[in-house]
């Protein structure tokens, strides 16, 4: 479950860098494919989370784990952000 949950973030990760890179070739319509990374971002961080929880019989290495966390992080964390340019939220107090 550990590695479905990283592959999930890093699966996010790279679909939010494509939605970014589209938009920054001139495609402002792909932002709303921006709720796509956030869905596999928080299913992967679950998964991450629940894995070692759940299969105690299978021994999974810490830092397989905290990487698995760090991309379900990563993709939700950048979700957001497109999100933000989509929804025309203000991310930084005073701005227009």
């Amino acid at each position: 479950m550990v590695q479905l949950g990283g592959g999930l973030g890093v699966a996010a990760c790279f679909i939010g860098l494509a939605i970014f890179l589209s938009a920054c070739a001139g495609f402002n319509a792909v932002f709303i494919l921006s709720i796509i990374p956030l869905i596999l971002g928080s299913i992967g961080m679950l998964l991450s989370i629940l894995g070692p929880i759940v299969q105690k019989s299978i021994h999974v290495d810490d830092s397989v784990v905290f990487a698995a966390i760090f991309t379900g992080l990563l993709g939700i964390i950048g979700s957001l952000l497109l999100m933000s340019a989509w929804l025309h939220w203000h991310v930084l107090p005073g701005t227009i």
